[in-house]
């Protein structure tokens, strides 16, 4: 009997302790995540010309009521194109590569020069990381600009050129996320997104993105064209397949002479 008590003991001990071990995990785990900084803004400009000078302006905001420094920055660039036989693209193929980039600085919004910049690349990825090593005070902010030239993001045409910048998911919040193109010797014809702003200077804008991705994708030509709804190089590839149609059926049904 005495040792039936000592077992029921036992077990209940090992019960007790397992339930109070239990209880600081089930409290952390309902405490809300805590937001130290987020991305204000984060402003990216492409002046586009035979290569395109990107400048990427990030204003950092400090949520808590301690000064932080916000550390190294990491940029991920990317660029996904269809596959080639020569020159032809290969339809409804896709292949990632990293991007090409040179000239690549980044500074402080007083014009302060970062020196410890790095570029590597991988098999599909350029990883560009600068470090903004400056105490951020309480509910204030910082800016901090990067700026490379790449000639791999446009995808140039005969009449039509394409390209897509994409903002990859972030591990802190976005609170705007903002693209602006200037385009030397052409303009915008068609974009996945509507502009806020439309003429020499187009503007996207994405509000509360968070930590999730977006991007913008455009076409431009050196016509005058307006802003369409479908892609110019659709629209044409799909007038001249039109016309050919038109060309055959009236190839074959013409009336023939001395029938």
């Amino acid at each position: 009997m005495i040792g039936h008590l000592k077992n029921a003991i036992k077990i209940f001990t090992i019960i007790l302790a397992i339930y109070v071990a239990s209880i600081p995990l089930a409290h952390a785990v309902s405490q809300p995540l805590v937001v130290v900084e987020v991305f204000s803004e984060d402003r990216v400009h492409l002046d586009i010309d035979d290569t395109t000078h990107v400048t990427r302006t990030l204003v950092i905001k400090n949520e808590i009521d301690k000064p932080i420094v916000p550390g190294v920055i990491t940029l991920v660039l990317q660029k996904q194109s269809p596959e080639k036989i020569g020159p032809v693209a290969i339809p409804f193929t896709s292949v990632v590569k990293p991007l090409k980039v040179m000239n690549v600085s980044a500074k402080m919004g007083d014009s302060a020069e970062i020196r410890d910049v790095k570029v590597m690349e991988t098999e599909n990825s350029t990883i560009i990381q600068y470090g903004a090593w400056v105490p951020i005070e309480p509910k204030q902010t910082l800016t901090v600009i990067l700026e490379y030239d790449s000639p791999d993001i446009v995808e140039k045409g005969l009449l039509f050129s394409t390209l897509q910048y994409p903002f990859t998911s972030s591990s802190i919040p976005v609170e705007k996320a903002v693209v602006e193109t200037s385009i030397k010797n052409g303009r915008v014809t068609y974009s996945s997104e509507k502009p806020v702003t439309y003429g020499s200077t187009c503007v996207w804008e994405k509000s509360s993105l968070g930590m999730d991705s977006w991007g913008v994708a455009l076409e431009y030509s050196m016509l005058p064209l307006p802003l369409l709804p479908i892609s110019g190089g659709t629209l044409l590839w799909g007038l001249i397949l039109l016309i050919c149609l038109i060309w055959v059926v009236w190839t074959y049904t013409r009336p023939r002479k001395g029938a």
